[in-house]
């Protein structure tokens, strides 16, 4: 049932075929089977009729371009054509509503179709494209997030190796990555959506452990730090307090000042090695000891 315009047919008529153009925008990359379509059309005649709209001096497809590509095969000079009255947005909607029936186009085919009409052309929104093709919100929804996955896996959909309903329970998984290698092992071994979702399932768990061990050793890699750094400050404490008490001994005290002068150095290091892993961790870095500033060390002298 074709929704998309009360206007839809005006009337029918036989047009010739050097008067029809395929439709300008196309939401199919590539046609398959019309030589069997041809010859179908051969044996039982176009049981369908072409859906046209008068543009100009001629007249252009909104919907049945294969059946066109079929006719001109069979070398026809005039097909059976229904003429239609319909604006862009309106014969857009045609082309999908007949190419969504007839399930002639590809989830991602149909996915790009969904996207050009609500986010290319801003003719309306999800709810109001799912009216109008008679589709739920939830449907169109649900084709549209098909496109967030890597290429990879759009490939893998295109190419029948994954079904689309399979491929929605990568969308759960956030890394980009993940999701591409799933994908693949998923084309590779056959796994049903049930296999993919416990997998992902399984997954979630043992990253969340994963957080929460990270996220321990942060904990303690912050205490350990922060203790060191009061150790080295009470240090230089305590020899600022010796070098008081020296007198006139210049040549110990020479020595102090130098090692007071590196154990202030190393504090300075420490500071900003205790600033750089606690940034990492709050950025959720996986290892946030490995960083370029060096670790504690005596300068040579």
């Amino acid at each position: 049932m074709l929704r998309a315009s009360s206007r839809l047919i005006e009337f029918s008529e036989e047009i010739e075929l050097s008067k029809i153009r395929p439709s300008k925008v196309q939401l199919r990359s590539f046609f398959e089977g019309v030589e069997e379509l041809a010859a179908s059309i051969f044996t039982h005649g176009l049981l369908e009729p072409i859906i046209v709209r008068p543009e100009n001096d001629y007249f252009e497809v909104v919907a049945g371009n294969r059946r066109l590509s079929a006719c001109k095969l069979l070398r026809w000079k005039r097909v059976p054509c229904h003429i239609v009255d319909l604006d862009d947005k309106e014969a857009f909607e045609v082309a999908i509503v007949e190419n969504v029936q007839r399930k002639t186009l590809t989830p991602i085919e149909e996915a790009k179709a969904y996207r050009n009409y609500v986010s290319e052309h801003g003719w309306g929104s999800i709810s109001e494209l799912a009216g109008r093709i008679g589709k739920s919100q939830e449907y169109v929804s649900k084709r549209l997030r098909l496109l967030d996955l890597p290429s990879k896996v759009i490939d893998e959909i295109i190419s029948r190796r994954i079904n689309p309903s399979t491929a929605e329970e990568l969308l759960s998984i956030d890394d980009t990555h993940s999701r591409a290698e799933l994908g693949i092992l998923i084309a590779r071994t056959g796994m049903t959506r049930h296999e993919v979702r416990e997998m992902v399932k399984s997954s979630k768990r043992l990253n969340n452990r994963d957080a929460s061990v990270r996220l321990e050793r942060q904990r303690l890699q912050s205490r350990s730090l922060k203790k060191a750094l009061a150790v080295l400050r009470i240090t230089m404490m305590r020899i600022d307090e010796i070098i008081e008490d020296i007198g006139d001994d210049w040549l110990v005290k020479e020595f102090l000042m130098e090692r007071r002068r590196t154990l202030h150095d190393q504090i300075s290091v420490m500071i900003r090695f205790k600033m750089r892993t606690d940034k990492l961790c709050r950025n959720g870095a996986i290892n946030p000891l490995r960083v370029e500033e060096p670790l504690l060390h005596l300068p040579h002298r």
